[in-house]
């Protein structure tokens, strides 16, 4: 049997952990949970176990993963399931599709993540006061530098937040940034423009905020390293940018001239590099299109540029939850490549709103997916488009399965296939996912069962969702009054998936697509 953590929902100082059990079979009884401490053994069981169908549920308090061990700030868990089977007991060590930090309190900080081998580790930290600020998300743009964060610890909001720059050799030279306002109500974004900073200084940031009832003063920290490879630029008046980060995890920033040595022979070799990329680009399109399927199979090396394909619904649109996604890593991660797959019909609609593109089935577009770091897609791709190696394969697929899929059709009528060769085909593919999102408990298990899919599932829930969730009544009012839509009157959308019997016959139209419903008939 395997367990895979998949969810945790915490409720103020109580988490209730959610645990995916594939394989468990009727023999399986007295369930319990093991938390083991890695440094210092200690270890606890939880046995208040609620079992539904293949989804186990069990609470956890933050103060259980405090250990007693004396002295001891950080605590990293191992997590192991065990179960009896006739006379004896079994173990299996939990895995992980779940990964959090989170900030518990003003000292405690809490991240769930996995191993070197896919298992849960949980860990808690204990620091003061004075800690260091950790702002998970820092833009280099080409102008400013942009800081965003989530302006809540655990479940209480901080207040009156203010982000200062201070000069490290005169701290009374100081000044406060901008705070823009998001398309995301529920963070904080600040922006210090480069213009801002003097030549050959390091500047350190600071965050000021309210949190229940106190003041409280933190300098501002980054979780990841610049890329230093990356992080020179020129600003409007021609000097060059190199951004550093010191040992204490701290933001510095340094102004360069632009007849630095260093950093002109560092934007030589960016060129050459450049020039070199784009020359091998011409001439693998050339042969690309003559060897348009043969080229998958061939081997390939990654874009040094971090570079997604988008693609929704095989290329017909540019919608759905590939593009919710695309837009969260539109806005806050810029410097990265990101690009849709489509047919030429959307051509004219990519260009109008500004979105990076190829034509799907060209040579040009052969070569993007050869070599992109991640593929996101809500549908399947044909076998021949093969997956490279060091390619993440993110699958949202396009709804809640209230029909049957794969492997639960017992009997395929869909022209060009039959029933084995679309179950064989559809199990293939699906296990070339390297993550699929699903919304809730019951499609995971659907999916596991109509796919045969055996790698990570991520219960977070449609990504396309997240905005009729998050939608303010200012908002609802406007749409309606967009589309004409009387403000007193809920709206109710129909839109059904197409039947299995729909496709019997080669060219026959499902019948939704030949229903007109007039939008007052959707009007409650």
């Amino acid at each position: 049997m395997r367990a895979i953590l998949s969810d945790v929902q915490a409720q103020q100082e109580m988490q209730q952990f959610e645990v995916e059990l594939i394989g468990l079979t009727q023999q399986a009884k007295n369930l319990r949970v093991i938390f083991i401490e890695q440094e210092s053994l200690e270890s606890f069981t939880i046995d208040q176990i609620n079992l539904q169908e293949n989804i186990l549920e069990f609470p956890l308090t933050f103060h259980q993963l405090k250990g007693h061990f004396p002295g001891q700030t950080r605590f990293v868990w191992e997590v192991y399931l065990q179960w009896q089977v006739a006379d004896h007991f079994e173990t299996v060590q939990i895995e992980n599709e779940y990964i959090e930090t989170k900030q518990i309190d003003l000292t405690t900080f809490q991240k769930i993540s996995g191993d070197f081998s896919g298992f849960t580790n949980i860990e808690l930290t204990e620091k003061n006061q004075d800690a260091v600020f950790e702002l998970h998300n820092v833009q280099r743009l080409s102008d400013r530098i942009r800081l965003v964060g989530a302006p809540k610890i655990g479940d209480q909001v901080m207040k009156n937040i203010v982000i200062t720059v201070g000069n490290t050799d005169n701290q009374n030279n100081s000044f406060r940034l901008t705070n823009n306002i998001s398309t995301y109500s529920d963070l904080f974004v600040f922006e210090l423009l480069l213009t801002d900073l003097k030549v050959n200084q390091k500047y350190i940031l600071k965050i000021a905020y309210d949190f229940e009832g106190s003041h409280i003063h933190q300098q501002v920290g980054l979780i990841s390293e610049f890329d230093l490879s990356k992080d020179f630029a020129t600003d409007a008046n021609g000097q060059t940018v190199f951004l550093e980060k010191s040992y204490d995890n701290v933001i510095s920033l340094t102004r360069l001239e632009k007849s630095s040595k260093f950093s002109t022979i560092t934007q030589s070799l960016v060129n050459k590099t450049q020039r070199l990329l784009s020359a091998s680009g011409v001439l693998a399109t050339k042969l690309k299109l003559l060897w348009i399927k043969r080229l998958f199979k061939r081997s390939r090396s990654p874009f040094v540029k971090p570079t997604i394909v988008f693609e929704s619904f095989g290329g017909r649109q540019v919608s759905d939850s590939p593009l919710a996604i695309y837009r969260v890593f539109k806005e806050f991660y810029p410097s990265y490549n990101l690009v849709w797959a489509i047919y030429p019909e959307l051509k004219a609609f990519c260009r109008e709103h500004g979105i990076r593109y190829v034509v799907r089935n060209s040579a040009k577009w052969v070569n993007l997916m050869r070599r992109a770091q991640c593929w996101v897609s809500n549908a399947r791709y044909p076998s021949w488009v093969k997956k490279s190696k060091f390619t993440f394969y993110l699958q949202t697929w396009h709804g809640t399965p209230l029909k049957k899929l794969g492997l639960d059709i017992k009997q395929v009528t869909m022209p060009g296939t039959d029933t084995a060769s679309y179950h064989r085909n559809f199990t293939r593919e699906a296990n070339r996912w390297d993550a699929l999102i699903s919304p809730n408990d019951y499609s995971t298990n659907i999916f596991r069962s109509a796919f045969g899919y055996k790698n990570q599932v991520l219960k977070l829930g449609y990504p396309r969702n997240d905005e009729l969730l998050q939608a303010t009544p200012e908002q609802i009012t406007q749409l309606k009054q967009s589309m004409g839509i009387p403000a007193n009157k809920k709206v109710v959308l129909y839109a059904p998936t197409y039947r299995n019997n729909s496709y019997i016959s080669t060219g026959i139209t499902p019948i939704y697509q030949l229903v007109n419903i007039p939008l007052n008939y959707l009007l409650v």
